[in-house]
């Protein structure tokens, strides 16, 4: 049974909203990039970042800082401090700001009984430890921003090399290409969904970081080019998102299933992968890089179980990844759009690939991850 943390101590709630009169009251639609999100359950994010002072000095001097930046931040971000308004239906949700009235919630809680040393190592840990740690945090881009405010110490903004700030007002450009969003609010309605929140962590469920070196992978490139018939170059990307997932399927299967059994050989596995689409759809306006919303477009890649446990399944597996990027990448997506159904990060020189499983499970994808790279050793 896993072992779960006592809650942190909650020192401070507040609220924070833009400077007053800086942002004024606004709404923004949703659109069909947005939708599906509304049945899902949020993304959490965790960051550690060192800091030496005792608590008292990080209340007194750096929480104001904190504050402040988060205020200026949300002048660029405000539909953060705003509220998804979901109407009587037929009318769809949207984001709503009110200049003087939204805020968001700022806590500032302290964890007594936490080994950060070891937390933020990629070694495996229970996942229970990491879920009963996490704060409410925006995504990464807002987190960006509010980051290299804090670290200006309260300087101008004009003055600072800071991310470029979102741009809000060109949804209009994207249209939907076949009623994608209302088929998604229909499951919203259906679901009667006004919880979307994080769910409890399972029990004996773990997370682990692997690394693969930038030599690992370009024995797996050179391997991958020297079995295929196709002359074009394979991306770090491919070949270590195929490497991960043949690993994961061998693990996922029961031992005495390593080889695929007659009854099952048709069997398919799908790995699904997204494609950024600010720079791929045809629309009226070429759509920013700093836009503000989802554009991400999901591919699904399938193969046969088989295949993927064979001698050759990476290869099988690149081949497969890159044909669905390649097809993507041409096709218009916004008229495949209506049928749309974590993998690698750079990380230096080499690749860190963060995975969720239960802890049998884990230790075995540990394994099979080893013995399936050093076949590639050169």
């Amino acid at each position: 049974m896993a072992h779960h943390l006592q809650p942190p101590r909650i020192i401070e709630t507040s609220h924070i909203s833009p400077p007053n009169g800086t942002v004024p009251s606004n709404t923004l639609s949703l659109t069909f990039f947005d939708a599906p999100w509304l049945t899902l359950p949020l993304g959490e994010s965790l960051f550690f970042f060192p800091y030496q002072n005792l608590t008292d000095h990080f209340l007194k001097d750096f929480v104001p800082n904190l504050k402040h930046s988060l205020s200026l931040t949300l002048q660029h971000f405000f539909p953060y401090s705003g509220n998804l308004i979901i109407p009587p239906r037929p009318d769809p949700p949207y984001l709503r700001y009110t200049d003087g009235e939204d805020s968001l919630a700022f806590t500032v809680a302290e964890s007594v009984e936490t080994d950060f040393d070891y937390l933020k190592t990629d070694s495996t840990k229970d996942i229970t430890v990491l879920h009963d740690l996490l704060p409410k945090l925006p995504p990464p881009h807002v987190s960006l921003y509010w980051m290299s405010l804090t670290k200006s110490n309260g300087s101008d903004p004009a003055t600072l090399m800071l991310p470029s700030p979102p741009i809000h007002t060109c949804r209009d450009v994207i249209k939907d290409p076949g009623e994608v969003a209302a088929g998604h609010l229909e499951r919203f309605w259906s679901q009667n969904s006004g919880n979307h929140g994080s769910h409890d962590s399972p029990e004996n469920m773990v997370r682990a970081t692997f690394t693969m070196s930038r030599n690992q992978i370009d024995n797996l490139k050179h391997w991958v080019t020297e079995q295929s018939t196709n002359e074009s170059p394979v991306s770090t990307f491919v070949v270590t998102l195929a490497f991960n997932w043949v690993s994961l399927i061998k693990t996922l299967i029961e031992d005495n299933e390593t080889e695929a059994k007659e009854e099952d050989k048709d069997e398919v596995f799908h790995l699904m992968i997204n494609v950024d689409c600010r720079n791929r759809l045809k629309c009226t306006e070429p759509i920013p890089q700093t836009y503000f919303g989802n554009c991400m477009a999901p591919g699904i890649v399938s193969v046969n179980k088989q295949d993927l446990l064979g001698e050759k399944g990476v290869l099988v597996a690149s081949n497969a990844i890159k044909a669905r990027i390649k097809d993507m990448l041409s096709s218009d997506l916004l008229k495949t759009a209506p049928a749309w159904g974590e993998g690698a990060r750079k990380w230096g020189n080499g690749v860190e690939i963060g995975l969720a499983l239960e802890k049998e499970k884990m230790n075995a994808f540990a394994s099979n991850l080893k013995q399936g790279i050093n076949k590639f050793e050169m």
